[in-house]
């Protein structure tokens, strides 16, 4: 198990004992809060969790597989917003020592029922020390913030000097629809405006690019067009989630795989900032 290595790692490195972790387990791997929020309700949850062998989830995997390696951390991972546990399950198959955090009770019992360790709660009710921390991802998590600077700074407060977060992002105002009221999203992002954010907390850019070229078309064709003429999109969002792509699919991921190194335009950006 990892979550008592990474305690005991920061009891032994910075003297931590957090008010959240002693509180009663609620699953097996899953200890924490039942006082989180969350902007996914439980039947919403259960959706995402549909997503496991979907394509748009296996391929925003591989893209964020190929940028751990890029930009390699030394120390756990901590996936901030993990969801039912498809990112975090993933890396921790792919070797990567990752820790899930999500407010959502159901997601992190999901998450858990994967096998990985998986905390229910929000990163600031941990009161994790200062500079303690390896690496942070938010994956499709900070648009659904409206506090997103006061998150942003408790990241760069954990986060020790040379750590990094990784964030992937719904990209482009452009391809705002229904889908993203629904999700409950605060905006979608530019190359520009998440520079800003990050830069502002004191982090420091090292890649900033877009992704899901290959979905731009049908994301345009079966959310954009539909929201545009006061119509319900095309295809819901459950299908969405669960499509694997097939054949066609295997070859779009290829693609993303290579333009995820160019990144002129995509549905998403992939960002990496580091603390100085």
């Amino acid at each position: 198990m990892i979550i008592p290595d990474e305690v005991a790692r920061l009891e032994r490195e910075h003297g931590w004992t957090s008010p959240l972790l002693a509180t009663n387990s609620v699953g097996p791997y899953t200890i924490g809060s039942t006082g989180a929020s969350s902007a996914y309700d439980i039947a919403q949850m259960n959706i995402l969790d549909e997503g496991e062998g979907g394509w748009w989830y296996d391929t925003r995997n591989q893209v964020l597989r190929a940028v751990l390696r890029r930009f390699p951390i030394e120390g756990v991972l901590w996936d901030v917003g993990s969801g039912s546990g498809l990112v975090t399950k993933y890396l921790v198959d792919q070797g990567e020592r990752t820790i899930g955090i999500e407010p959502n009770l159901r997601g992190a019992q999901l998450s858990a029922q994967r096998g990985v360790p998986s905390i229910h709660g929000v990163l600031a009710e941990l009161s994790l020390p200062d500079n303690s921390l390896a690496g942070i991802g938010m994956f499709d998590v900070l648009e659904h913030l409206a506090d997103r600077q006061e998150v942003l700074r408790e990241v760069h407060r954990v986060l020790r000097p040379g750590g990094r977060l990784f964030l992937t992002l719904p990209a482009l105002m452009a391809l705002w629809s229904t889908y993203d009221e629904l999700d409950g999203h605060q905006l979608r992002y530019s190359r520009k405006s998440i520079k800003r954010e990050v830069e502002e907390i004191g982090l420091r850019i090292e890649l900033n690019r877009y992704f899901f070229l290959t979905a731009l078309p049908i994301l345009f064709l079966v959310r954009v067009v539909p929201y545009r003429f006061g119509r319900r999109p095309l295809i819901s969002k459950e299908k969405m989630v669960s499509s694997g792509g097939g054949l066609v699919g295997r070859i779009a991921t290829a693609v993303e795989l290579l333009w995820s190194k160019v990144g002129l335009i995509g549905t998403s950006l992939l960002v990496v900032a580091r603390k100085p």
